[in-house]
């Protein structure tokens, strides 16, 4: 498998004869043909909270990766009590779509709580994303899942 980063594709065209896509691309600038089996186009999202003005009233965020810091024991309050986030913009999250709507619920479920005053609050407030064994599989030509620590963390 070879990955391509910062690649514009241009056209993919599949040759009826070899069954191979014909694939023009840009990459970091410069023109690029290449003949392959299979294309997995991972288009990716950017996290910007610099870009909506975060800084400006207090939120923390990495200057490195651009993501929000969640507080300990609640990840997705930042550091200003009345801003939340939640999926791929806070630092150390997976950056999985199924993982963001779920923690986006289980927040939804602790606000209205604590707004209610619901007697059922002390429950609620347990709800919360446990962002540390989080299944995940690559579909791709060789499709594989894991969950819980790789190699080098367990190490």
């Amino acid at each position: 498998m070879h990955t391509l980063p910062q690649t514009t594709v241009k056209s993919a065209v599949r040759d009826e004869v070899t069954g191979k896509v014909r694939v023009e691309l840009v990459v970091s600038g410069e023109d690029q043909t290449v003949e392959v089996d299979t294309v997995l186009v991972a288009i990716g999202r950017d996290c910007s909270p610099a870009a909506l003005g975060l800084a400006e009233v207090g939120v923390d965020f990495n200057e490195r990766s651009g993501k929000i810091v969640g507080r300990e024991g609640e990840k997705e309050r930042t550091n200003v009590d009345n801003i939340y986030a939640v999926g791929d913009i806070l630092e150390g999250v997976p950056e999985l779509m199924p993982v963001a709507a779920r923690a986006g619920k289980f927040l939804a479920h602790r606000l209205a709580a604590r707004k209610a005053g619901d007697e059922s609050a002390e429950m609620v407030e347990r709800l919360s994303m446990d962002y540390e064994m989080i299944p995940t599989t690559v579909f791709s030509p060789t499709e594989y899942s894991f969950v819980g620590l790789s190699e080098a963390e367990a190490i």
